[in-house]
């Protein structure tokens, strides 16, 4: 289990890959084949087997949640979506 602190989209080698970054460890995990789950106590977590990541921050609603949650889910999408464009391309 390893904590983060926001994700990003990087390009390397032409590929485009969403990591969850642990700012305080000054670590970036890459993200593959994720599920973002959520508990009824604000918590977030995204499972990228065999691993799973913690979310460090703390959420004020759970609309904020499920917005952050809806973005994490979007941003490996549209990773997914320019990597098989470039494939096809």
């Amino acid at each position: 289990m390893m904590f983060f602190d926001r994700v990003e989209e990087r390009q390397i080698k032409g590929k485009f890959i969403v990591f969850a970054i642990n700012e305080i460890d000054d670590q970036a995990y890459p993200l593959k084949n994720v599920m973002v789950q959520t508990s009824g106590v604000l918590d977030l977590s995204i499972s990228s087997y065999p691993e799973i990541y913690i979310y460090r921050g703390k959420f004020k609603s759970e609309e904020e949640l499920q917005a952050f949650q809806k973005y994490i889910v979007k941003l490996v999408r549209d990773a997914n979506e320019k990597n098989n464009s470039i494939i096809r391309g």
